[in-house]
């Protein structure tokens, strides 16, 4: 269809959910990052897939972004999901939510966006770890140059002074005083 075409031609995934929340339409983007047929993803509830929220835990049905959009009418911006695939393999996702309307403002389902942030989650946690290593090495080298403070036999001073400037004196521990005539 024209509006597959259409969706088909974005970078970033697209779901059109239906107002049971059921996947109506994905996507080439998607399917392919998922490693689904869009057709066989059709019919599914967009919450079978295996959604989990940033600290890794799974996704209560009421706080998926499309769930909000659907109840409030109102748009979803930047909600982090990962999916984890049956591979193993993660996907983290940015998601935005928009409700659609039909006439009479009827709720008629939801478009949702998935951009894939995965490679840049990833660059986030290796300069994460970068900084912290530098941290570390820079603590270390503060620890191995700094001063030790031991009780150390107090050598004589000696002090060179002008008073004059034809003479020059030389002070030496307990009050001995040398001055010579230049």
């Amino acid at each position: 269809t024209r509006v597959r075409s259409a969706l088909d031609t974005m970078a970033e995934g697209l779901l059109v959910i239906d107002p049971k929340q059921n996947i109506a339409l994905a996507n080439s983007a998607f399917s392919e990052s998922v490693g689904h047929d869009a057709d066989k993803l059709v019919g599914k509830p967009a919450s079978s897939l295996d959604w989990s929220d940033q600290a890794g835990r799974s996704v209560l049905p009421e706080d998926f972004p499309w769930t909000r959009a659907l109840d409030s009418g109102k748009v979803q911006r930047n909600h982090f999901l990962r999916l984890t695939l049956p591979s193993g393999e993660r996907i983290s996702y940015n998601v935005n939510c928009s409700p659609v309307l039909a006439a009479g403002g009827k709720n008629a389902g939801a478009l949702v966006s998935l951009d894939d942030i995965s490679e840049l989650e990833q660059k986030e946690i290796e300069l994460q770890k970068s900084k912290e290593e530098a941290e570390a090495a820079n603590h270390n080298k503060k620890g191995a140059t700094s001063p030790q403070r031991t009780r150390r036999k107090r050598k004589p001073s000696v002090e060179t002074t002008t008073p004059t400037a034809q003479t020059s004196s030389v002070s030496l521990s307990k009050g001995t005083r040398l001055t010579a005539l230049c």
